[in-house]
């Protein structure tokens, strides 16, 4: 993707972009709003939305949560799930039914469904943890521990599901795990075994400012921008453009029409005087 990036006819913009955000959340994002239906645009506002909410908020902030707590509660070991209560069971239960959403998404190349069906798991990871919340846990150590065993194999899960998607993320994902995955499941199955011992975790992603949004946005607004294009953008331009269009062709057949009339009124005249010629001949 860096490659495509800064193989751009303007280098400097192509710059710009990397380094405002790693390669792969340009390569999440593009995914994100790949055009599978329709047409799509690309907006910055709307890049610096799914930077901030998705992989922040979301994504990055449900795995970071989980092996801190590990790291901080449990000296970065992973507790056994002796066993499963009604909450627990939910979980697994949904991020089955999303795991088989994403898998059917990649083999009709549906990819703009399948990073959501990840978001989703990572989404309801956070709504778990939220719910049980281990970290008040502190006279049930063994359920505290079970809870943010389940939270780590889902982090494990979209460690592996990421790769397709955003390969750099996932690789240091896995490193944050100490754990080296290959192969998307068939179903979520604890793919990080109790006594494992985790690596150092760090924050995935970054929050994207909006002023130095705001000031590529400006930057690189395009010509129809700098030339003073219309507020209401592509549609509204596109709009007066066919209108413009509208009233050439309507001039034009205008023209057409004065023509022929004049022709008409051309021969009309001339018909009264062949038939006075004619009578003319008549009476000589």
């Amino acid at each position: 993707m860096q490659d495509v990036l800064c193989s751009a006819r303007d280098s400097k913009f192509a710059a710009s972009l990397c380094r405002l955000a790693q390669a792969d959340i340009w390569r999440f994002y593009l995914m994100y709003v790949r055009p599978e239906s329709q047409d799509t645009v690309f907006s910055w506002d709307d890049f610096q939305t799914k930077n901030n909410s998705e992989l922040l908020n979301n994504l990055g902030n449900f795995v970071h949560r989980a092996l801190s707590f590990c790291a901080a509660t449990f000296d970065g070991c992973v507790q056994p799930v002796d066993e499963l209560t009604e909450t627990d069971r939910q979980l697994i239960g949904l991020v089955d039914k999303e795991m088989r959403e994403f898998q059917e998404c990649l083999s009709k190349t549906r990819l703009r469904d399948g990073v959501r069906s990840l978001l989703t798991i990572s989404r309801l990871g956070n709504q778990y943890i939220q719910l049980c919340q281990p970290w008040t846990l502190k006279d049930q150590r063994a359920r505290a521990g079970a809870i943010n065993a389940i939270a780590v194999n889902v982090a494990a899960l979209i460690a592996v599901l990421l790769a397709p998607y955003m390969p750099t993320v996932s690789e240091r994902l896995q490193q944050q795990l100490n754990v080296k995955l290959t192969a998307i499941p068939e179903r979520f199955v604890a793919l990080v075994k109790p006594g494992h011992k985790l690596g150092e975790p760090k924050p995935l992603f970054s929050r994207m400012e909006g002023d130095r949004v705001a000031e590529l946005k400006t930057k690189y607004a395009g010509k129809d921008a700098a030339s003073g294009a219309s507020a209401g953008g592509p549609k509204e331009d596109a709009k007066k453009a066919g209108a413009k269009d509208a009233k050439k062709q309507g001039a034009k057949d205008a023209a057409k029409g004065t023509a022929k009339d004049a022709a008409a009124e051309g021969k009309q005249k001339e018909k009264p005087a062949g038939k006075e010629e004619a009578s003319g001949e008549k009476k000589k």
